[in-house]
């Protein structure tokens, strides 16, 4: 058991922020399954950007000697490095409708999208400082009536706990 939780397991214990934890969104090593995705069609990208690069005639390389063309082959790998680097290649992308599922056989049952710490403090600044109700929170945030009492009820008891 400690094995699983120092090796794969350990995504669980630090998990992605704003980012629903479920099994199903990871494989059995423990990586994050939409980030193997997006990796791949990155690298397919790339691949595809290099092979248009070495069939592109370039009339100066052809009459050059080899090291001009080994130059030539490097200034084409350094723009092609400094254009991936300017793309967001390591952003993780947003979760899909597979990943809020956390009982993969169970194909009619979605969860809600996780609310960031940021949502769930503003929610009860409004409530308990601000004098709101719920229903008008609720409104102003576009967040459920049940989660925004739910949030409101959940930072109470985390008060009472933190002056305990």
């Amino acid at each position: 058991m400690y094995a699983w939780l120092n090796g794969p397991g350990q995504v669980f214990h630090d998990p992605l922020p704003n980012s629903t934890n479920y099994l199903s969104a990871y494989d059995k090593a423990g990586r994050l399954i939409r980030a193997q995705d997006a990796n791949e069609k990155s690298r397919s990208k790339a691949e595809q950007d290099k092979e248009e690069a070495e069939n592109e005639e370039d009339p100066d390389a052809q009459e050059a000697s080899s090291e001009e063309a080994d130059a030539a082959r490097l200034r084409r790998e350094a723009r092609r490095q400094e254009q991936e680097s300017k793309g967001d290649g390591n952003k993780v992308s947003s979760e899909s409708m597979e990943d809020l599922r956390p009982f993969p056989q169970n194909t009619q049952f979605m969860s809600q999208p996780v609310l960031s710490v940021e949502l769930r403090d503003e929610i009860f600044r409004r409530v308990k400082d601000g004098g709101l109700d719920v229903r008008t929170v609720s409104a102003q945030l576009g967040v459920a009536i049940e989660r925004v009492g739910a949030v409101v009820r959940l930072k109470t008891i985390e008060e009472e706990w933190i002056k305990q």
